[in-house]
């Protein structure tokens, strides 16, 4: 039996079959044993979480591989390290990391737009382009808000292949709108499952 979450015990545990060491064990225990022959490469791996977005810790960890190799962020270099992304549920994980990478990229190397026209419209917010509340307050509590949420906007789209972080908020919504609280799948109340699912599609966002 395994527990995926510690802090709603309603639903736990989880029968889960166990055929590999690698089951039982932690992801940072598994990847402990991996090493290179040269010693001049190492590498790091992240484990997001399943649902909602990477914790502050997560980012850190991504990003202090910068902070630490100054070769990684100079304008004259064109070095910028590997990243291999997986994902086994869907794409969401992996594409939340491929926008972060997109993202610092072009703020390195300047290819990200400097300038733009865009607006929300705040009485009439368009929700598949992800203008919701607290993108709202968000854009408008932050310098060039409109400007930074075009560029995240466009990283997005194009890294939009297999999941799309922002348009998939209003499909959630759409779904959850039309969802009755009488409908039950896999022993959870469909009415919360997809809530849960729009809440941490637009964390994500």
């Amino acid at each position: 039996y395994f527990y995926d979450n510690l802090k709603m015990l309603q639903h736990e545990p989880h029968i889960r079959k166990v055929e590999f060491e690698e089951d039982i064990l932690l992801s940072a225990e598994v990847y402990a044993r991996q090493a290179f022959s040269n010693q001049a490469i190492s590498y790091d791996r992240v484990c997001l979480p399943e649902n909602g977005i990477p914790t502050e810790e997560m980012v850190d960890q991504f990003l202090s591989h910068f902070r630490e190799t100054s070769i990684y962020i100079d304008l004259d270099s064109p070095k910028f390290p590997a990243l291999y992304l997986v994902s086994h549920s869907g794409g969401q994980r992996a594409t939340i990391f491929m926008v972060m990478s997109c993202l610092l990229y072009g703020h390195i190397y300047g290819t990200l737009k400097k300038t733009c026209a865009y607006e929300i419209n705040n009485r009439k917010p368009n929700y598949k382009e992800g203008e919701y509340m607290a993108v709202q307050r968000l854009v408008s509590h932050i310098k060039d808000g409109n400007l930074i949420k075009q560029q995240v906007d466009t990283v997005i789209d194009q890294c939009s292949k297999v999941i799309n972080l922002r348009t998939c908020i209003s499909a959630h919504k759409e779904n959850l709108e039309h969802a009755t609280s009488s409908n039950v799948a896999n022993g959870l109340d469909k009415h919360d499952s997809l809530y849960l699912k729009c809440v941490s599609a637009l964390e994500t966002h």
